[in-house]
């Protein structure tokens, strides 16, 4: 799932799952792009990046390397990340709720915009 905005916007989404098999553990790959806000939280809990570039794009990634994935002015909600899923033991009873928020997208200047790409995501 990706989005992308540009405009002196900053967004939120929000995905939810039933927890009919009782999975207690998240895995994913993600990648946000947002000049002043990149937040993902997983239940209420926030998920700190595991690397972060700030050349053209202010973009975080989740178990990946900034500069192996290359993504260019913009195009943080497009890249692609050839690695595992990061692996959340225990991170939720019950439902999964994914809050992504990313912003300001054109803040002082519209160079860069704001989005999230949730390359992977899986729960066990």
């Amino acid at each position: 799932m990706r989005g992308y905005a540009c405009g002196n916007f900053t967004g939120q989404v929000t995905l939810s799952w039933g927890n009919n098999i009782g999975a207690i553990d998240v895995m994913f790959i993600a990648a946000l792009q947002g000049q002043q806000t990149r937040i993902l939280k997983i239940n209420g809990g926030n998920i700190p990046y595991d690397a972060f570039s700030n050349a053209y794009m202010q973009c975080a990634f989740w178990n990946a390397s900034a500069t192996s994935s290359n993504p260019g002015t913009n195009k943080c909600n497009r890249a692609y990340l050839n690695v595992e899923p990061h692996v959340y033991n225990g991170k939720f009873p019950g439902n999964l709720s994914m809050v992504i928020t990313t912003g300001i997208s054109c803040y002082p200047y519209c160079q860069h915009g704001t989005g999230f790409h949730v390359q992977k995501l899986y729960v066990r």
